[in-house]
């Protein structure tokens, strides 16, 4: 889903994986709306901040993922890389989301009998 906790880190671009995303969650480096949360898998409401934990070693690597980071920006997030501050927007529609295949192929390949 597109809400989860830590697929919304990785579109925001601060982690270069999903899997880093769930271990930084795991560990208890970031927080939703000034409040600790470390399970990837919750939904974020529109209108979430997440923030990054005063750690020195995990700003660090953050500002490291944002700099390399080869995906662009999901519009329905914003981050401001200096203050390492993220949110959520809004929940995004089909036109907002790339699905891996075409979908109307699949749909296609199962109506047939």
């Amino acid at each position: 889903m597109v809400r989860r906790f830590d697929n919304v880190l990785y579109r925001i671009g601060w982690t270069s994986t999903r899997a880093q995303a769930r271990q930084l969650i795991g560990h208890k480096h970031l927080m939703v709306n000034g409040k600790s949360l470390n399970i990837p898998s919750a939904l974020l409401r529109p209108g979430d901040t997440i923030q990054v934990k005063d750690r020195k070693a995990i700003k660090e690597l953050i500002r490291g993922n944002i700099a390399n980071a080869n995906i662009s920006t999901a519009p329905w997030t914003s981050s401001n890389p200096d203050a390492l501050e993220g949110c959520f927007l809004a929940v995004p529609n089909s036109e907002d989301t790339q699905p891996a295949g075409k979908i109307q192929m699949v749909v296609e390949f199962y109506s047939r009998q």
